[in-house]
């Protein structure tokens, strides 16, 4: 119960901080505010001012009192000067972690080339566009050749064997500045557009013609124009065609979680594989050392489609040590055993070797490899100085972002937010940082679990609607924009969720049907032992245990035999879900929502507050026909898809639970021994004395706010304003000299009730 009077909250504010550019979040933020009726008006703070926001009385923050305040921070960013390439024992620029378009103006593409502008905003000459943007993905946003510890700096010497139309080329191009770069690509078609290319944003490219291999001679080179990065010196078109409908496969599935034969076929069968040969010049890598006089190669890359073996079989003693690191495309034989060739070659030169496979290329014989050499051991102590200071300036950062936070609360009461950003892919990529990222963020839940209107989303949590491009390198160096579009908008929408989440009215009451639901199968017809209980069917059940443990009650029902089901609960010790985390059930035929009208009754709760689950169509129809206040969920017909499905129902989120909501089902299993001993009571005095009920009311203690808070969001009919308060302003409440909060805790003989009701005046 919740009595309050007066004090109205004033129009809320959601108040951004961060310390990147933040504004592309203000799109989905108003959508999500505006879909769901929530009043309010969004403000973002000066750019980078977050702890100006924190810490200034002044400041926009310290003068929002109502809505919440939003803190965005990319931990990564406070890694001090460029990117600790830690693995590598060297430390990046800026640059190498995030290419960013040229200053040079494009030159003019030739007529006859075709013009494709791509997401970055370069306009290049391509061929295929479907090829153009699998290499685009996989170079520019997956940035596949910085894993690893991979870094590319300004100044480097970098050779493109396999160069294609120039994608790598022109990516390398942006991050080694004044370094050069090889071009080198054997096909007639291919090299003319990559010539091209390699002069639009500079002119430290050189381009050349011809294959790499282990000497010089003449080959055939076998050209697919219409799926030019297959095409090669050891050309198979049956086996060419099987990978590619693979990674066809692999794309659908990925993008649209199914794959179509039909249109993998229609793609495949449109000339894809139509082929033209050509009689092509080859070379060894020395001779192309020797004749262009280079003195190092920091960053060898090779796709060679087969040849791989050739082209380091060519390159002589002497010029390996000119080599720093490799990434070369593998692909394996049918004896399996060209990576360990490949693998055991690079060891034998001095490299640390890694294999990696990305999801495109799953089911197929394409592999990555990754090579470095180890750095000397003065190089190594540099290192760990520089990890050192790199793991205690991020913790100072993280201990003074937390002070600042927990200061701010004390000033104003109004909720904090604090969003934890996700780093980079190069980042993530390097295991170190990855990690001390990730520990920074467990020790600011930490250091902030106790701090009242405090929230945290973590990096994990930010991007739990999935985008495979998230990170948005040019935009990044450009303005300090590090994400897509879409990834802005996955952020709003996480962050609306957990807003919602603090004004929202809870739901209380989960009813759950049984057949196909928590369980595969019929009970009636397959019995205990014939149902099966599936990964999908426990994590269902395991949610909703979670779900009673924070408060919610569970029911069931379900249109069976009571004992066929309770058999099930008996007999299957794989049942998560057990019989005494329920507080009631209706297990008969009669139709689903009398059953609820008739479970609404006994807990004496409206049916807006149910949420009803059930895997029938018919009967989620029946239910939303006749109880429409009730939120009617159909599981996936594909039981796999119930754990994504539960995950993204906001009407399950909590901010808090208080030690009421853990103790709810154990006191509604108490409230039904009452109801029979009222039953048999004689007379109601009769029963009330035998209760022995001692209500006691107090002004509240600082210890109840959460609960007081809770209160004014869940009661309904007896909420006298209708008034929903956040703890922000029941705290405001509770220090105040012209307002009094007193609270009613309950107990009887059966139990304690807690904290039941509220009384908020005017003094």
């Amino acid at each position: 119960m919740s009595l309050t009077t007066s004090v109205t909250p004033s129009q809320p504010l959601m108040l951004i901080a961060a310390n990147f550019t933040a504004e592309p979040l203000e799109p989905a933020l108003a959508f999500w505010l505006n879909q769901f009726n929530i009043p309010g008006r969004i403000k973002f703070a000066p750019y980078n001012q977050l702890f100006q926001q924190l810490l200034d009385p002044m400041s926009l923050m310290a003068r929002n009192t109502s809505g919440v305040n939003v803190l965005l921070v990319c931990l990564e960013d406070w890694l001090g000067p460029g990117r600790a390439n830690v693995e590598n024992n060297e430390t990046c620029n800026d640059a190498s972690a995030n290419p960013t378009l040229t200053s040079v103006a494009p030159k003019h593409i030739p007529a006859g080339m075709v013009p494709y502008q791509l997401p970055n905003g370069m306009t290049i000459a391509h061929q295929n566009k479907y090829e153009t943007d699998y290499l685009y993905t996989e170079i520019f946003l997956d940035q596949a050749y910085l894993k690893h510890g991979i870094t590319i700096k300004d100044g480097d010497c970098i050779v493109d064997i396999g160069a294609n139309i120039g994608m790598f080329t022109l990516f390398a191009q942006q991050l080694s500045g004044r370094g050069k770069i090889y071009a080198i690509e054997p096909s007639p078609p291919v090299f003319e557009t990559l010539q091209v290319n390699a002069g639009l944003y500079g002119d430290n490219v050189k381009v050349i013609n011809c294959g790499i291999s282990n000497k010089t001679k003449t080959a055939t080179f076998t050209y697919y124009p219409h799926s030019s990065v297959f095409s090669g010196f050891v050309a198979d078109k049956t086996a060419d065609e099987t990978i590619l409908r693979t990674i066809i496969q692999n794309q659908q599935q990925i993008s649209s979680g199914e794959s179509s034969a039909e249109y993998v076929n229609t793609f495949l069968h449109n000339g894809r594989m139509d082929s033209i040969q050509y009689s092509c010049q080859l070379r060894s890598l020395s001779d192309i050392i020797r004749a262009e006089q280079i003195e190092k190669i920091d960053l060898l890359k090779l796709d060679a489609e087969k040849s791989e073996l050739d082209v380091l079989q060519g390159i002589h003693s002497a010029d390996w040590p000119k080599i720093r690191q490799i990434v070369m495309e593998v692909h394996e034989n049918a004896e399996y055993t060209v990576l360990t060739q490949v693998s055991e070659i690079l060891t034998q030169q001095g490299f640390e070797v890694q294999v990696d496979q990305e999801s495109l290329l799953a089911g197929t014989t394409f592999y990555n490899i990754y090579a470095w050499r180890p750095d000397s051991e003065e190089l190594d102590v540099s290192a760990n100085f520089q990890r050192t200071n790199l793991d205690a300036r991020l913790q100072r950062n993280v201990d003074e972002l937390a002070q600042a936070i927990k200061d701010a609360s004390q000033r104003n009461p109004v909720p904090t937010l604090l969003c934890l950003c996700p780093p980079a892919p190069s980042t993530n990529a390097k295991s170190h940082v990855s990690t001390l990222i990730l520990a920074m963020e467990s020790a600011l839940s930490t250091q902030l679990a106790d701090t009242k209107n405090v929230m945290l989303l973590t990096s994990a949590e930010m991007q739990q609607y999935a985008t495979s491009a998230y990170f948005d390198p040019y935009a990044y160096k450009t303005g300090h924009v590090p994400y897509t579009s879409a990834m802005f908008a996955a952020m709003g929408t996480a962050i609306i969720r957990k807003y919602r989440a603090m004004y929202a009215r809870p739901y209380k009451v989960i009813v759950l049907d049984c057949d196909q639901t928590l369980w595969r199968g019929v009970c009636a017809e397959d019995g205990a032992q014939g149902i099966s209980i599936s990964p999908a069917y426990e994590q269902l059940q395991t949610f909703m245990v979670e779900q009673a443990a924070k408060g919610m009650l569970l029911c069931l029902c379900s249109k069976n035999q009571e004992a066929d089901v309770w058999a099930v609960f008996e007999q299957r010790a794989d049942m998560l879900l057990k019989k005494e985390h329920l507080v009631s059930w209706r297990i008969n035929w009669t139709p689903k929502s009398a059953n609820l009208i008739d479970l609404a009754q006994e807990l004496q709760l409206g049916l807006d507050s149910f949420i009803f689950i059930d895997d029938n169509p018919l009967e989620c129809a029946e239910v939303r026909a006749n109880c429409p206040t009730v939120l009617t969920l159909q599981l996936p017909e594909n039981p796999q898809e119930i754990g994504a499905f539960l995950n993204h129902v906001w009407a399950f989120d909590r901010l808090h639970v208080t030690q009421e909501d853990r103790e709810r089902t154990r006191q509604y299993q108490q409230n039904a021994e009452r109801e029979r001993i009222r039953h048999a009571a004689p007379t109601l005095k009769q029963f009330i004395d035998s209760l022995e009920l001692d209500v006691q009311i107090a002004p509240m203690i600082p210890s109840q706010v959460e609960r007081v808070s809770q209160l004014t969001q869940r009661t309904n009919q007896f909420n006298l304003t209708n008034i929903r308060r956040s703890e922000a302003e029941i705290e405001q409440i509770r220090v105040s000299a012209t307002h009094t909060c007193l609270t009613v805790t309950v107990r009887d003989r059966f139990g304690d009730y807690g904290l039941v009701g509220t009384v908020i005046f005017d003094i």
